[in-house]
């Protein structure tokens, strides 16, 4: 009995979501690396069992290897082309999880997977539990981000969403079992330690409607469901943070967090016009200070689909929304499937969900191919190997980027864009920077940062001209700081003092006229400002001290 469970959760698909789980849901590249590696791995060995490759025909499997590719394609004019590559490094992993799933096309195996999604949840509760009282022994904050549980995923909304799932799969167990109401309650008592307002409102409709739809369960989701509330309230007072339970409370226009996604839509909405056929992977982020009109550094959109359409275009974005569509409304897919594919897709929307592979792959598993092909040949397995191999040192040079050192990275992938940057800004001289600054703005347009960089630089040579020159351009990009501003009244304040006392009346003029318009630069900067821009969490300086007015009103007289 027991080899045989053991024998149940160790199928390939079982396998591969288990490790996606902890090592972060591949939201990063090595985690969607070490995944990828290991599906490979199994698809190798799968090969040789059955001889071929198991190819699925099917509009929905079309449409998922399709953003696999758009990714790809994206690389050549992407804004930044090195990241844009590992990003489709990264979603290669997408296309690894389906071709295994109808390598293992047993619904049994299926199954499995799906009776993973609570227990994993239920689990990774338990620990994230057992890490609050770590918490009491060492000082460190274990699974929880600014007092929100994000479990082994890392994000709050995320990994709340994934323990809804849980309670959706329990609900329609055939038979409910002591373990059943133990990880019903587990799961809700995550819910409610993420303090996701979204979540929260989701997850009352969703209880709600499995209320309706499964009368064999209105028992456990009853009894469960309050049992998993207080169970989390005292996790929260034993963690000192009763305070939060008001943020459930805080309507929409009290919470600046729904402010500032409003205006990453819009901002995000007019990046998508400048470039609808996509800035690739990370390209919103690194192009976003050009065009944000409020000031904020975000990742991602927080709207998969909008993500999506800026990363690789409109067309595929709005066909992995069809896709979510057809798969609900399919005759074919199962009454539990259809709502936890609502779920995600519904969530998504408003979220960066997708952003997490893990995600995307249980999209995946819900697809059913309209037909089989076995391909015979030895490419599969060379394209597998191929796979596993560039996944291997990709996913090294993700992991030395995100966990250090930053050098490791560079010395596996030379022009990985945050690596970097962070030697940049960590070097201890000018000298020592200018060389990465070289690199950055080789490849990236919007690199204010190398153009500081580059602006110090020529000002500690004493080229003053060349230093308000790249500071002007830096400032192009990055508008909404007084303290860059102060940078360039700075230099034009040098060569202006230098020009004069040279009797150089025509530099000195050409100075004088740039300090005057610093004030109208710091305007038109405000002027682009959204409404609420100063409603955020981090807000736009644009006013100068009084000092620097006082210079800058001595100087046109």
């Amino acid at each position: 009995m027991i080899e045989k469970g053991i024998k149940r959760y160790l199928n390939p698909l079982a396998v591969a979501v288990v490790i996606a789980f902890f090592t972060g849901g591949c939201f990063s590249l090595w985690s969607a690396s070490v995944v990828a590696i290991v599906m490979c791995v199994f698809m190798f060995f799968l090969l040789k069992q059955k001889g071929g490759l198991v190819l699925p025909f099917s509009l929905p499997a079309f449409i998922i290897v399709g953003v696999v590719i758009a990714y790809g394609l994206v690389v050549f004019f992407a804004a930044d082309r090195a990241m844009a590559f590992l990003g489709f490094v990264k979603m290669t992993a997408v296309t690894a999880f389906l071709l295994l799933c109808f390598q293992t096309i047993k619904e049994d195996d299926k199954k499995t997977v799906w009776n993973l999604v609570p227990l994993l949840g239920g689990l990774s509760v338990v620990v994230c539990i057992g890490g609050v009282f770590l918490t009491f022994l060492t000082g460190e904050s274990y699974f929880f981000q600014d007092d929100r549980l994000g479990g082994f995923l890392g994000y709050a909304n995320t990994y709340a969403l994934w323990l809804l799932l849980g309670l959706v799969v329990i609900a329609f167990q055939d038979k409910l079992r002591g373990r059943d109401y133990l990880l019903f309650a587990l799961n809700v008592c995550g819910i409610y330690l993420a303090i996701s307002r979204s979540l929260t409102v989701i997850s009352l409709v969703a209880l709600a409607l499995l209320f309706i739809l499964r009368p064999a369960a209105r028992k456990l989701i009853l009894t469960m469901a309050i049992s998993g509330v207080a169970l989390a309230v005292l996790v929260l007072m034993f963690r000192g943070m009763q305070g939060d339970f008001s943020r459930l409370l805080e309507a929409p226009g009290q919470a600046s967090e729904w402010l500032s996604r409003l205006i990453y839509y819009k901002d995000g909405l007019r990046q998508i016009a400048v470039r609808p056929a996509g800035w690739g992977y990370l390209g919103y982020w690194y192009s976003q200070p050009a065009y944000q009109s409020a000031f904020y550094d975000t990742r991602f959109v927080h709207s998969s689909i909008l993500q999506y359409a800026l990363d690789i275009g409109v067309i595929p974005a709005l066909s992995l929304l069809v896709l979510g569509v057809m798969l609900i409304f399919n005759r074919k897919t199962p009454l539990m499937e259809k709502i936890i594919l609502s779920l995600i897709c519904g969530h998504s929307l408003i979220d960066i969900d997708l952003e997490f592979l893990l995600l995307m792959f249980i999209i995946c598993l819900v697809i059913r191919p309209v037909a089989l092909k076995t391909v015979k040949s030895k490419l599969p397995v060379i394209i597998m190997l191929l796979l596993a191999s560039l996944h291997l040192y990709c996913g090294l040079t993700a992991f030395a980027a995100d966990q250090g050192p930053a050098k490791l990275a560079l010395a596996l992938y030379p022009c990985h864009t945050d690596a970097l940057e962070q030697q940049m800004m960590s070097a201890a001289t000018l000298e020592e920077a200018v060389p990465y600054a070289q690199r950055l703005a080789k490849r990236n347009d919007y690199t204010f940062l190398a153009l500081d960089t580059f602006a110090r630089d020529s000002f500690s040579q004493g080229h003053t001209l060349d230093a308000v020159s790249f500071k002007l351009d830096s400032l192009s990009i990055n508008r909404f700081l007084a303290d860059d501003y102060l940078e360039l009244l700075s230099f034009c304040a040098y060569g202006y003092e230098s020009a004069m006392a040279a009797g150089d009346e025509k530099g000195a003029d050409y100075y004088r006229q740039l300090i005057v318009s610093i004030p109208l630069m710091m305007e038109q900067a405000s002027q682009s400002l959204n409404k609420d821009a100063y409603l955020l969490k981090h807000k736009p300086d644009l006013q100068l001290p009084y000092l620097a007015l006082e210079y800058i009103e001595n100087i046109t007289k």
